[in-house]
């Protein structure tokens, strides 16, 4: 029979074996949770050099202050192994073969339920009150993710524009991620929202489709989602006219510029009863502050490709225009907006059964010889132009002396 100093010893040794074990629980789990925290953290990803982008972006990114996961894991506890085990396999790929560009694939990389956890699905307008924003429709109803139009909320869309590629990892730093973080880069691009409206009024649902929220990258497209032919510009002019209250259409959702905006402020020169005929003396002067409004890329779903050098060059500041004629030329022949109404002739050209010989009459000076040679060419462009050539060539396709 085992004496009570035996019982005694026993009872202890078995106590310390129980606070042993518990004590090897408690550190598991607080290394475990240390762990966890530490790889969940922006200092975790950054010690990747693959990263270096993604990380000086988010950096300068109203997200910064955010850790990687909130964005990126599901949330929960029941998905904290799941989301490890993609980890581990991020790092075997670090070690294995550093990717040559690191893209998000898949909707459930950035989750909706994802940016519930901080923000308001119930939101209607803007906070400047200048923009309708239903997202009651959008998220509750249609269930579009949030970015198919938030894109560029935290690394400004650097994937789509080609800048993290590897030769370009190293040019991107915290110091000069500010340039890269553009306006026109972050904030949601009215292209996007026209594109997908256009979708809807044909009846289809394009946020359904991965690929339309993510367009897959190609290396050899200068424009990621758009296919440079006349059919897309027929379309984006279709669009332009429908936005400015020029051509109607019986659709589900009106692309009017109202529909959308709360308050359009048009230039008041805008509403000028001959601003039709005279605006192009105006974009002589201030080309640059008529593309504010009227560039492609507004109008078009579309991410031109970038070098990384350039914009950290220019500092991402707005070169002072100064009076080019050949720019607003160029413009005028190329631009979307512009080409809208200038692919067709204007009235006095098609009014009159003698216009071939009576328009020297409306170009007597040099000012209004300048206005025909926005459409017309003096002469017949140089080889290497930038400016693409007129449907009628040149003033010398008739007039083989004609001087200037």
């Amino acid at each position: 029979m085992a004496s009570r100093e035996d019982t005694k010893k026993s009872s202890s040794r078995f106590t310390k074996i129980i606070i042993g074990i518990i004590g090897f629980f408690v550190i598991l789990i607080g290394c475990g949770f240390g762990v966890n925290a530490y790889t969940s953290s922006p200092t975790f990803c950054k010690s990747c050099h693959e990263m270096q982008p993604e990380y000086a972006t988010y950096s300068e990114s109203v997200h910064k202050n955010i850790n990687c996961v909130k964005c990126h894991d599901k949330p929960g506890i029941q998905n904290i192994i799941p989301n490890k085990v993609r980890l581990i396999k991020e790092v075997y790929t670090h070690f294995t073969g550093v990717p040559k560009q690191i893209v998000v694939k898949n909707l459930d990389d950035v989750p909706t339920e994802n940016c519930l956890q901080c923000h308001t699905k119930t939101k209607l307008v803007k906070a400047t009150g200048d923009l309708i924003v239903n997202h009651p429709g959008h998220i509750l109803k249609d269930e579009i993710p949030c970015i198919t139009c938030h894109a560029g909320i935290s690394h400004g869309k650097i994937a789509a524009r080609g800048l993290n590629i590897a030769e370009n990892r190293s040019k991107i730093t915290q110091l000069n991620a500010v340039e890269i973080m553009a306006k026109k880069d972050v904030k949601p691009n009215m292209g996007t929202c026209i594109d997908c409206h256009d979708k809807v009024n044909h009846g289809e649902k394009p946020w359904k489709d991965n690929n339309y929220v993510i367009p897959p990258l190609t290396q050899n497209s200068t424009i990621i989602g758009v296919t440079d032919n006349i059919a897309q510009d027929q379309k984006t002019q279709e669009l332009i006219l429908q936005a400015i209250g020029k051509q109607k259409a019986n659709v589900k959702i009106s692309m009017g510029c109202k529909t959308c905006h709360k308050i359009v402020n048009i230039p008041i020169v805008h509403k000028n009863m001959d601003w039709q005929v005279n605006h192009g003396n105006m974009a002589m002067q201030e080309l640059d502050k008529c593309l504010t409004c009227h560039q492609d890329s507004k109008w078009v779903k579309a991410v031109p490709k970038e070098n990384v050098t350039s914009i950290v060059d220019s500092g991402n500041q707005k070169a002072n225009y100064i009076t080019n004629y050949l720019q607003v030329k160029e413009q005028s022949r190329v631009n979307q907006f512009c080409k809208a109404c200038h692919s067709n002739e204007p009235p006095s050209h098609t009014q009159s059964f003698n216009w071939s010989t009576e328009h020297a009459e409306a170009s007597s000076t040099d000012e209004e010889k300048s206005n025909c040679y926005i459409c017309h060419d003096s002469e017949t462009p140089k080889q290497g132009s930038t400016v693409p050539k007129a449907p009628a060539s040149s003033c010398q396709s008739c007039h083989q002396y004609f001087e200037k």
